[in-house]
């Protein structure tokens, strides 16, 4: 037994898991996931169903045909227009021309949170569950779990209001991701102590004095043996 880092490792017991191991659990578990709600129901909108709408969010832009016209007047909810006139009255001013239909109104449909808690619960299970296979050990729930904290926050960060200026666009996503990253690095460090704790204090310390007190006695039969 020896320790390295903040993290007890077992040599005989494979307490640590392989890096590529955690990747690709990351990467399967949680990134894949998270990234298919976000642009499905998250503010990319794919499914159109418009769940998560923040002020100055673009919500639709190109041209006014005949054919899309009255599908455009799903976005009525989130458009302010002039009294003197209704939503689908703009519409059709707008007939074969070009127009940007942005939100005046934020919206979050609080359903979208289902998928997500479902997923950070996943983050929570499957370490355990891989670790009856002897793939993974407990130094994985740092990295699940921070990583599905960082990319609810991420999801959520949807309903922070757009920059009007087009050139803020890329500060605006700047933000974002700082405050995404930074998410991480603070759960995991969280998460990282509380493992760390109950390890110092759970189950696994009788494996490792087990191995210890098993290896003192081996070297107490060699020590008789040799004298």
């Amino acid at each position: 037994m020896e320790n390295r880092g903040s993290f007890l490792i077992d040599k005989s017991s494979k307490f640590k898991t392989k890096p590529l191991w955690i990747f690709l659990s990351i990467i399967i578990f949680i990134v894949i996931p998270f990234v298919n709600i976000w642009l499905l129901l998250g503010e990319f909108n794919l499914l159109n169903q418009n769940n998560v709408v923040a002020i100055n969010q673009t919500l639709w832009q190109g041209k006014v045909t005949s054919e899309n016209i009255q599908s455009l007047l799903v976005y009525e909810p989130f458009v302010r227009v002039e009294e003197t006139k209704t939503f689908e009255m703009m519409i059709n001013e707008w007939l074969n021309k070009n127009m940007q239909i942005v939100a005046n109104f934020t919206n979050f449909n609080w359903i979208v949170l289902v998928p997500i808690l479902i997923l950070i619960v996943i983050s929570l299970i499957y370490p355990f569950i891989l670790r009856l296979f002897h793939l993974f050990a407990y130094d994985i729930l740092p990295f699940s779990i921070s990583f599905s904290c960082g990319f609810s926050i991420l999801f959520i960060s949807g309903m922070w209001p757009h920059f009007p200026q087009q050139d803020m666009f890329l500060v605006y996503w700047l933000l974002r991701i700082i405050v995404f990253l930074a998410s991480i690095v603070i759960v995991f460090f969280i998460i990282n102590f509380i493992v760390n704790k109950i390890l110092s204090h759970g189950t696994n310390n009788v494996s490792i004095a087990l191995n210890y007190f098993e290896q003192t006695k081996n070297n107490n039969k060699l020590a008789k043996k040799n004298s």
